[in-house]
């Protein structure tokens, strides 16, 4: 057997500068420490550990509280009954890593309906809500859309109990309701009528109506609709105002017309629509409510300062009946015309 030799014994072979043997030893020499005993070895109880996450704050509490569920009674020849009704805070987390919280004054109203059997297929149960704000009476907008007793694609009998709710928020306003009164409609596309009536007031809430002495608030205005508290957004071809509406008396009969005018230098721009997103119909008199109204105008706004909106009744037959006119420039509404006067 030829005996073992390293290259470097071979003819020929290159051999390394001394030096770089020096280097290989004490390399060689590091690696064998490191695999020894471990005595250089940082403990494992000295190592870093890793951070825990920090448990979140506790969410704080609502500042509507839980309430119900309880059986209101039905109206007097009311085509639906209204049973298991609840309030509930909403709750909300604006990311991964914020704690959750509550929206100040928000709340769901769930309710059970037992809807007639042949109903028709637009047939509806929605929720109207008016809480007193201060000194405002601020209810949550009805659409037909709001509580379908649709059950199209469901496989269920047709008369078998329906779970729906309803969210309510005090815009504008980030305030607590003091008093909330909760009426439960059925609207079969024909006419709308009043099935229950519950009142919300703390943490009670209870069968039929609020007391009408602690709802009433200080009227308005001697304007049939009031414009108060708003934000106007008026560029390109589109005037867009959004307000608080008061509807001070009983609603002229007709469409609500928005006519809108912004000034800009020495020319006023105009236009005018239905104001189909202003469901004043649909309000009692004395109840407020948060809108928008939006109008598109004749020519592109240069920059507009000012803005006047003015609302109308217009009938079918007869004469318009002004409701309300405000002057809005930026966040300020002013009740009543402009002053100095729009530019024609």
């Amino acid at each position: 057997m030829r005996p073992m030799t390293s290259d470097l014994s071979r003819p020929g072979a290159r051999r390394l500068p001394a030096a770089s043997w020096v280097i290989a030893a004490a390399l060689a020499a590091w690696a064998c420490k490191g695999k020894g005993s471990g005595e250089d070895r940082p403990a494992p109880e000295a190592a870093e550990e890793k951070a825990e996450p920090a448990a979140p704050p506790p969410m704080p509490a609502p500042t509507v509280p839980s309430a119900g569920p309880i059986d209101v009674t039905e109206a007097a020849g009311a085509p639906i009954s209204i049973d298991q009704v609840t309030i509930r805070p909403v709750a909300f987390q604006e990311g991964r890593r914020d704690p959750p919280s509550h929206e100040v004054g928000v709340f769901v109203v769930g309710y059970r309906v037992h809807p007639p059997a042949g109903r028709p297929r637009i047939a509806s149960a929605p929720v109207r809500i008016a809480c007193r704000i201060g000194d405002l009476l601020l209810a949550r907008a009805v659409s037909r859309s709001d509580g379908s007793l649709a059950t199209s694609g469901v496989r269920r009998s047709d008369d078998e109990p329906l779970q729906l709710s309803a969210l309510y928020r005090p815009d504008p306003y980030e305030i607590a309701p003091e008093l909330c009164e909760i009426t439960f409609l059925y609207d079969d596309g024909e006419q709308v009528t009043t099935a229950a009536v519950a009142c919300f007031r703390g943490k009670e809430l209870v069968d039929g109506a609020c007391p009408a002495e602690e709802l009433k608030v200080p009227a308005r205005g001697e304007d049939i609709v009031t414009v108060e508290r708003g934000e106007l957004a008026a560029s390109a071809k589109h005037f867009n105002f959004r307000g608080v509406f008061t509807l001070n008396q009983a609603l002229p009969p007709g469409r609500v017309i928005a006519r809108a005018g912004c000034a800009a230098g020495n020319f006023t721009y105009r236009g005018e629509e239905e104001a189909s997103f202003l469901p004043l119909s649909s309000l009692p008199v004395g109840t407020s409510i948060e809108a928008p109204v939006p109008v598109g105008l004749e020519s592109p706004l240069p920059g507009p300062t000012r803005c006047e909106l003015a609302l109308v009744a217009r009938p079918d037959k007869g004469e318009e009946v002004a409701l309300a006119t405000a002057c809005l420039e930026g966040t300020t509404v002013t009740r009543g015309a402009c002053d100095p006067p729009l530019p024609e």
